[in-house]
């Protein structure tokens, strides 16, 4: 697996689709609250959905097969009667409407772009691991942290991977086990505020249903996951059955006889591509 880090890289803010298949997903931590957006195509779906969490109760705001229109623009921008979410190389934003009239409103601006080619694909993944956003939602207006992961291309017809967000100041980390067919890869990145980037890529980093670890220049990193909320959506054709589940959850970081505790989202899916 290579990694760059060069925002030139970054496909996030690409046009869509961009390939057969192509992922998008953002999430957005304020004030104790979850704001959760999914876009899916393959050959045979595509699927946008929008989830959020209040802080006592998970609601499922959009789950729609409606086709998305890229606007005649050069960057990502796709809209339909529920969302528009728009991607340029810097910021970008995300409006859910209920009825044509907007109901969730936000603005992000991107602070770090992390851009690598997993073994035997050719295109690159695309990380931006701690977006700076602002939320408005019921008449309030939030500011906190968020993170999007695009990817696109062609990929092996089964897949089995686990992928975890967490925020936990002064750091950010995002770690995954994944098996796209026969080809697996661990990742581990923790991002300290200020710092340069700590990576693992390699045996030594794991995920699990309740923590993510890693040995970097022998010091040892692990991320344990409480789980708040759930939420999950079956990708279904007649060709493919996956089933993506995100979990929303506090997380604790103990590194250095330190201890810090955060927010995390935790996301798998298991099952056929097609």
């Amino acid at each position: 697996m290579s990694i760059e880090t060069r925002r030139d890289k970054s496909i996030a803010h690409a046009r869509y689709p961009a390939g057969e298949h192509d992922s998008i997903q953002y999430h957005f931590f304020c004030d104790g609250m979850v704001f959760s957006a999914r876009i899916f195509r393959t050959a045979s779906l595509e699927q946008h959905c929008f989830w959020l969490y209040d802080g006592e109760s998970l609601q499922e705001i959009l789950n729609s097969a409606e086709t998305l229109s890229q606007q005649p623009i050069e960057h990502l921008h796709v809209t339909s009667r529920t969302l528009s979410l728009r991607a340029d190389p810097d910021k970008g934003s995300i409006v859910v409407y209920a009825n044509t009239q907007p109901i969730i409103e936000i603005s992000f601006q991107v602070n770090n772009s992390l851009s690598y080619l997993p073994t035997q694909q050719a295109e690159p993944v695309t990380h931006l691991p701690n977006l700076t956003c602002t939320v408005v939602y019921q008449n309030k207006t939030m500011t906190g942290t968020g993170y999007c992961k695009r990817y696109f291309g062609d990929y092996p017809n089964t897949w089995d991977y686990r992928f975890v967000h967490c925020v936990m100041p002064p750091f950010t980390l995002w770690s995954a086990d994944a098996l796209f067919g026969r080809n697996k890869y661990h990742y581990f990145h923790l991002l300290p505020e200020g710092a340069p980037r700590v990576s693992s890529l390699n045996d030594e980093s794991s995920v699990s249903d309740h923590t993510a670890q890693a040995v970097i220049a022998n010091q040892r990193y692990e991320v344990h996951f409480e789980r708040i909320a759930s939420w999950q959506i079956r990708l279904h054709s007649d060709v493919m059955d996956s089933l993506l589940q995100q979990h929303y959850c506090h997380a604790t970081l103990n590194n250095h006889n330190q201890t810090f505790t955060g927010l995390c989202l935790n996301e798998t899916c298991a099952g056929t591509l097609a």
